[in-house]
């Protein structure tokens, strides 16, 4: 499990990660989109949780995407898992 995570570490990672993921820059991911309207499939969700899984060290079912509907709410709950 990654240490001392910052807020602003996860929200770089995981908006990297998005806009990869949807095929758009970087700075057009808005952290406060909720997951629903940014268009991934569920394929991509799986793949996703995978990924911020192996960087964080924080279990993550998928089903998280709809507990923390937003990035930034998902952030936050990450947050706690790894202080």
């Amino acid at each position: 499990m990654q240490e001392n995570l910052t807020t602003a570490q996860l929200q770089y990672w995981l908006k990297e990660k998005l806009a990869t993921e949807i095929g758009v820059e970087t700075d057009s991911v808005n952290l406060d989109t909720p997951f629903t309207q940014i268009n991934l499939d569920s394929l991509s969700m799986v793949s996703l949780a995978y990924d911020l899984e192996t960087y964080t060290g924080v279990v993550i079912d998928p089903t998280v995407f709809s507990e923390f509907d937003t990035p930034n709410k998902l952030v936050e709950w990450i947050r706690l898992q790894t202080t």
